[in-house]
């Protein structure tokens, strides 16, 4: 029995060194999942911050963006606005035009008058004191006399109209 005895017991210690062996084997195996269990734990931390930086980044776009559509809006308004005064702006200045040449063509019409008006006056004054100064100048001219005392009423009432058409 003594065999039998040495043999179980040979064999329980082997089964029992088997056993110490594996359990390092464990060991170790358990200080390395430990290992990268906080190595995740570390990483999962990270991931954490990351996410929250992440987080306030878009939340600041998210801010930023609106800020800019607010901005957008109001640029839009005041072009709108800015497009309503240069439209009214327009129409009055398209009516001072209509205006002014209203007046313009009134204008013209009293300069022409008052050209008229100066030119007759001119030639009454020629016809009236003029004309016998004339006379004694036609005799002078010769052939030239005739033309010269047809030509001078003429001439005081264009001497008339162009004095008013260049001085006013």
């Amino acid at each position: 029995m003594s065999l039998k005895y040495f043999i179980t017991l040979v064999s329980l210690a082997l089964i029992a060194c088997s056993q110490a062996a594996e359990k390092a084997s464990i060991t170790n195996e358990l200080l390395e999942l430990r290992g990268e269990l906080s190595q995740a734990s570390a990483r999962i931390a990270q991931l954490r911050k990351d996410k929250q930086a992440i987080e306030e980044s878009f939340k600041y776009l998210e801010d930023w963006a609106a800020g800019q559509q607010t901005e957008k809006i109001q640029v839009y308004e005041e072009n709108t606005e800015i497009r309503n005064l240069l439209s009214s702006a327009e129409q009055r200045v398209v009516s001072e035009k209509v205006a002014h040449k209203k007046t313009s063509d009134k204008y013209d019409k009293i300069k022409s008058i008052m050209g008229y008006l100066a030119g007759a006056f001119l030639a009454l004054l020629y016809l009236r004191f003029g004309s016998s100064i004339a006379s004694t100048l036609t005799i002078a001219a010769g052939p030239w006399g005739a033309i010269i005392q047809l030509l001078g009423p003429v001439g005081a009432f264009a001497a008339g109209y162009m004095f008013i058409q260049f001085y006013f």
